[in-house]
């Protein structure tokens, strides 16, 4: 298990790296988000680590998307992601991306994964939406199907 996570420069990422992208290949994905738990934190070893990963990787026709969470200022993020021309992933009711061509958004429910969005929530989010040229929102909660239909819904009205 040391082997893996963090970005670290290990065959075991890499390998797991390869996989991710043979798999978003095959379902024609264009867009792949990198997750990190809030126990990644800002530290050297792992900035470092991110900026190695990122640069040694073949972006090809992928767009990449990080989501940091945890102990992140958003100075950091801004100047990471502009770095490495990733897309801050942000949970829009929690904070606001700071760096990106698109939006990318991860809604992880307000309180917690059990939260069910209200038709205010969903009418904050269409009118965000209607702002932004090119956004992706992610419902990523208990009731995850039933607020993203409800989305959908409320966008195409």
């Amino acid at each position: 298990e040391k082997n893996y996570g963090s970005f670290k420069p290990t065959e075991e990422v890499l390998l797991a790296w390869q996989r991710t992208k043979e798999i978003a290949e095959v379902l024609r994905a264009r867009i792949i988000v990198f997750q990190c738990p809030a126990s990644f934190l800002p530290t050297g070893e792992n900035k470092d680590n991110l900026k190695r990963f990122f640069s040694s990787i073949e972006r090809e026709e992928f767009t990449f998307c990080w989501e940091p969470r945890g102990k992140w200022n958003e100075r950091e993020i801004e100047s990471i992601c502009k770095e490495l021309d990733l897309i801050h992933v942000v949970d829009l009711f929690q904070a606001r991306s700071t760096y990106g061509r698109i939006g990318y958004y991860r809604l992880h429910g307000r309180g917690g994964y059990k939260y069910r969005y209200t038709p205010k929530d969903l009418t904050r989010l269409k009118e965000f939406a209607e702002e932004e040229k090119d956004a992706y929102f992610m419902f990523n909660n208990v009731y995850m199907y039933e607020d993203a239909s409800a989305f959908k819904k409320l966008l195409e009205s």
